[in-house]
């Protein structure tokens, strides 16, 4: 035990003495992560926000309660967040569609509220592209649904209407029509009370730079381990044949090794962890705040990693080869894991890639430490 504990504290202070190559790699790792983390904020930001289709609307000047209905249904939250209205004649309206500047364009006859409310069942036109694209689809989709609910309200206006031709009623026609419209159309926008807002995104729970933030510590504690590499080099096999000659088998090297990296890479983790603390609260909309947890979380990381680096060095043969192996492995994991590229946004196939490396399960780990959450990386 002497023994083990003799090498252990040597392995220390070389660790200690490469503290200078410890830093370079890490801040060497910082500056790659940032890199990524601008690109894929700035990417994923970018395909946050769709252009709103522009539809143009005709509809006569004497179509006053028309056009009072279809200002309130462009105020609608399903509408407004994928179009925009824009009023004009007839004649504009066809002109700009086919110039291409209109995505849609609808045009209501003369008369059109009134014949509906006396049972008749007057066509709206609507022109629309072959090929109208996302946004297009979007809207063809809500008009579809529109379409839908007013062929309902038709239907039990018109059984209405020829019910009262039938039978003696106590209003007349046209104001059975208004009055049943009007019914219908509260129903219709009464189904917003029906149901929750519930936004799902790729990332989880977590926006977009809490996601990164605890994506990068596990990206840069990843790569810190090429600093400990000098542990495995070949020229130190003389010594560790020592070590056997004197009762220690490399089971115990292998320990001492682990127990050697462990604060070191403790300390990085911590200190990538308070300079995004610090960062964060120099921003207006913060992404991190301190929680006491981490202290924990991040020394069951730390061992995670000393065993990971423990395995590759000592598997690959020792030397620059475990260098090699490591970034190669950190390379892959990384990406298949989901810290680079939400998992949402790959194959299933890269998804179960992911799930047998360790970097998902780490980033969900501190995840969970830093938001209470294992993100959209789980």
């Amino acid at each position: 035990m002497k023994l083990f504990f003799s090498y252990l504290i040597l392995q220390w202070k070389r660790c200690a003495k490469s503290v200078i190559k410890l830093l370079a790699v890490t801040l060497l790792a910082i500056a790659v992560v940032l890199l990524i983390v601008l690109g894929m904020v700035k990417l994923l930001s970018d395909n946050k926000t769709l252009t709103l289709a522009r539809i143009g609307v005709s509809i006569p000047e004497d179509e006053a309660v028309t056009a009072y209905v279809t200002s309130f249904i462009e105020s609608m939250e399903s509408v407004r967040s994928i179009c925009t209205f824009e009023y004009m004649d007839e004649e504009d309206a066809v002109k700009q569609f086919n110039e291409g500047k209109l995505e849609a364009a609808v045009v209501i006859p003369s008369g059109f509220y009134h014949d509906v409310q006396v049972g008749l069942n007057p066509p709206a036109i609507i022109y629309f592209p072959e090929n109208p694209g996302l946004v297009g689809s979007m809207f063809k989709e809500v008009l579809t649904s529109g379409v839908s609910y007013l062929q309902t309200a038709e239907a039990g206006v018109y059984a209405a209407i020829d019910t009262a031709y039938t039978y003696e009623a106590a209003i007349s026609i046209a104001d059975i029509g208004q009055l049943l419209a009007l019914d219908y159309v509260s129903a219709v926008l009464a189904r917003d009370n029906m149901f929750s807002e519930e936004s799902v995104s790729a990332l989880g729970e977590m926006d977009l730079l809490s996601y990164y933030f605890a994506a990068g510590i596990i990206i840069i504690l990843s790569f810190s381990g090429v600093a400990y590499a000098f542990m495995y080099a070949r020229s130190l096999k003389a010594v560790d044949d020592k070590l056997k000659v004197n009762g220690m088998n490399p089971f115990f090297c292998a320990i001492a090794k682990i127990l050697a990296m462990f604060p070191f890479i403790y300390i990085t983790g911590m200190l990538v962890y308070f300079t995004g603390l610090a960062i964060s609260s120099r921003m207006e909309k913060g992404f991190a705040e301190y929680e006491p947890s981490i202290w924990l979380y991040m020394a069951a990381i730390a061992g995670i990693f000393a065993l990971y680096f423990e395995i590759v060095y000592d598997l690959t043969g020792r030397g620059k080869t475990g260098i090699f192996v490591l970034l190669i492995i950190n390379v892959i994991g990384i990406c298949v894991s989901g810290l680079i590229i939400p998992p949402a946004y790959m194959a299933d196939w890269t998804n179960a890639i992911g799930r047998c490396m360790p970097f998902k399960y780490l980033t969900g780990l501190i995840s969970y430490a830093l938001y209470g959450t294992g993100g959209g990386v789980i």
